[in-house]
């Protein structure tokens, strides 16, 4: 996913960088859920990597669909296999259906627990994070 944005400041090799909502957003089913602030605008501070870049220019950024695909099957999909397979062991195991949901939603809250533990050791590497990827000739 490509994006534009506007440094708004710079310090110690980081870029803060603003990026307004399109107008796509206004169409789109989400209504802008991705600028939860309300505001229409959200703030990246995003490392340099060698760009010159100055306050005022415009930069393109870049997140790899692959980190989108992998953080959305760890958010989405990852809970309910678990839940999923918890519920058929269980259910196989036992005639009683009681237990078999009882495990389904216990394994859901231990699989939300397990993302949780995810996002603390994986959610700040680099894999997920957007990067700057050269100046843009974008404007507003």
């Amino acid at each position: 996913m490509r994006e534009a944005g506007q440094v708004i400041a710079i310090h110690q090799g980081f870029a803060e960088i603003k990026m307004s909502m399109k107008g796509g957003c206004a169409s789109c089913h989400a209504n802008g859920m991705c600028h939860i602030s309300g505001t229409g605008v959200r703030t990246l501070t995003l490392p340099l990597r060698g760009f010159n870049v100055e306050v005022g220019d415009y930069v393109e950024i870049e997140t790899p669909a692959r980190s989108l695909l992998s953080a959305s099957f760890i958010i989405f999909i990852l809970p309910l296999l678990v839940s999923g397979l918890a519920y058929f062991i269980i259910s196989a195991n036992t005639a009683n259906q009681e237990f078999a949901l009882l495990g389904f939603f216990g394994c859901f809250l231990l699989a939300l627990l397990l993302i949780m533990f995810l996002d603390r050791f994986f959610g700040r590497r680099a894999f997920f994070e957007p990067k700057i990827t050269g100046k843009s000739n974008h404007v507003g």
